[in-house]
């Protein structure tokens, strides 16, 4: 299985490398957003900001956090979806189906490489963040951050995953992804606190998985608390992994028989 995997990682990688434009215009794109965060603290200086003050207070470190937890969810939200685009553009799909690789590990193994790059770009965006807007890392409990990002990582993947068996079917991108996306960026608390939004949106925000780990990232990294005081937002992410991964590959399953039935598996 390991060897498996690591085939997916090293073909990505290959292609990621033969695309040198493509990786040096990614690692400038890390990049910007901290600029614009170092000139947003330079503006608000050491100005409190209503809302924040669970949080410590600092409106830059706060908007970091939460713009980390939602890169890690567009990224696992497009990864299966994407990569099975690809395959299907490449005329590769149908030889991938023949290989001994079963569904999970074309699945995992084709979102794989898209995890630790963005894996490896997160350690590199905190450390820089560190050096940038002198965020501390001094007091955080990197164990919970590491388990609230992994469970999102696998809550996001699943529903990717709902979205790449819909590719599989339709031939066309599923247009509730980018939709998702736009309502957790704006429910969730990315940018600012849930506790601000109408108590009915509050609901509503309760439900999204990026709200649960944003509040569990935040709560880490900002305020240092322990495994039994993020408890309750990682058994949230933790439940909708239990329920979503089992019936996500399911439907991607039904979805890849319905394909090879109507003999589509190479059309886009």
């Amino acid at each position: 299985m390991l060897t498996k995997l690591f085939a997916f990682v090293w073909k990505d990688w290959l292609q990621a490398r033969s695309y040198r434009m493509a990786s040096l215009m990614q690692l400038v794109g890390l990049g910007l957003p901290l600029v614009g965060l170092y000139f947003l603290g330079r503006l608000l200086g050491d100005v409190e900001v209503g809302g924040i003050s669970r949080y410590g207070g600092n409106y830059v470190q706060f908007l970091l956090t939460g713009g980390i937890v939602m890169s890690f969810s567009g990224m696992a939200l497009r990864a299966s979806a994407g990569h099975l685009r690809t395959a299907q553009f490449a005329g590769t799909l149908e030889v991938l189906l023949l290989t001994k690789a079963n569904v999970p590990i074309i699945v995992i193994g084709g979102a794989l490489y898209s995890i630790l790059r963005s894996l490896l770009g997160l350690i590199i965006y905190l450390a820089a963040a560190f050096v940038i807007l002198g965020v501390s890392l001094a007091g955080a409990n990197l164990l919970g951050i590491l388990v609230a990002i992994t469970l999102m990582v696998v809550v996001m993947g699943s529903i990717g995953l709902f979205a790449a068996g819909f590719t599989l079917v339709f031939k066309q991108g599923d247009p509730f992804t980018a939709l998702f996306l736009v309502a957790a960026g704006l429910l969730s608390g990315t940018a600012y606190p849930v506790s601000i939004l109408p108590e009915w949106l509050q609901h509503v925000s309760r439900v999204l998985p990026q709200t649960h780990a944003i509040e569990a990232t935040r709560m880490a990294v900002l305020r240092g608390y322990t495994m039994g005081e993020l408890a309750p937002h990682l058994l949230v992410l933790a439940l909708y992994s239990v329920v979503l991964v089992p019936v996500a590959f399911v439907a991607f399953r039904y979805a890849m028989h319905r394909a090879r039935i109507e003999g589509s598996l190479a059309h886009y």
